[in-house]
């Protein structure tokens, strides 16, 4: 097996843009796992599928790539368990 490490060499343009992301990922997570936790307490429950599509609008909103998105959300349904 073959391994390659590569070492990102980030502009500071790049470096302000991933902490963007990563503040705003970071919400998204919270507000899943709230949104799930309070949602599971009214007896509500969502597919995987139903809960990605949650938040489809929004990625031009917060200008973050769409499978950025809808991949916080699945790991967030994943990490609640169902």
């Amino acid at each position: 097996m073959i391994q390659v490490q590569l070492k990102l060499k980030l502009i500071k343009a790049q470096e302000r843009e991933l902490e963007r992301w990563l503040f705003h990922l970071t919400s998204i997570w919270n507000w899943a796992i709230r949104k799930i936790e309070l949602d599971a307490n009214d007896g509500i429950y969502y597919s995987q599928k139903e809960f990605n599509n949650i938040l489809a609008s929004h990625s031009k909103k917060l200008g973050l790539p769409s499978y950025a998105l809808q991949g916080m959300l699945s790991m967030a349904h994943q990490a609640w368990g169902f």
